[in-house]
């Protein structure tokens, strides 16, 4: 049996950009901060904003709670993402700051270059 063959029906393919890692804070930060930037472009309501809930990360990224709530403390921290708490709605809306992404991009190959 192939390896195509064994991975029919194991669910969808996870992207995952080096560059990320540096600047989101390992592995699965810049798994997560992948996505939201794949959403972005997507998904995205004005502003930028994007609401997905836990179940739809892990789906899109296999990622669990734990990983996710951890990622997200990570990004948060960097300054690579906002939230938005909607209290009408319930519902946390986050934003990935591309700015600061770009930025922290272009800084980590500088040093890659030194």
């Amino acid at each position: 049996m192939k390896a195509t063959e064994i991975l029919t029906g194991a669910g969808q393919s996870v992207m995952f950009y080096p560059a990320l890692r540096e600047i989101a804070g390992g592995t699965i930060p810049a798994i997560l901060l992948g996505q939201l930037l794949f959403w972005t472009g997507r998904d995205s309501i004005e502003g930028g904003w994007i609401y997905k809930n836990h179940k739809d990360i892990e789906e899109a990224t296999g990622l669990s709670l734990h990983e996710q709530l951890e990622a997200l403390t990570k990004l948060r921290k960097s300054n690579l993402l906002t939230e938005w708490w909607d209290r009408d709605a319930h519902r946390i809306y986050m934003k990935v700051n591309t700015d600061i992404v770009q930025i922290a991009l272009y800084h980590s190959r500088d040093e890659e270059k030194e």
